[in-house]
């Protein structure tokens, strides 16, 4: 998961972009099979404005119900 303005310059290090690295990672778990390898984009988010609590709790209830 990565904030959709999180790429090049939206941190300290303006070499680096977080939405690119998020794609090109889940691109090598694909490539290497684990086939539901995803990016989650979220909009209009930064870098450090992410709701983690919230995303962690709709996870863990995500998965509870798949049980």
């Amino acid at each position: 998961m990565t904030g959709e303005p999180d790429s090049f310059g939206a941190t300290p290090c303006t070499t680096w972009s977080a939405l690119d690295s998020s794609h090109a990672t889940a691109a090598a778990y694909a490539d290497a099979g684990f086939t539901r390898a995803r990016v989650d984009v979220v909009p209009n988010t930064g870098h450090i404005d992410y709701d983690f609590a919230g995303i962690i709790r709709t996870q863990v209830r995500d998965l509870a119900k798949k049980r």
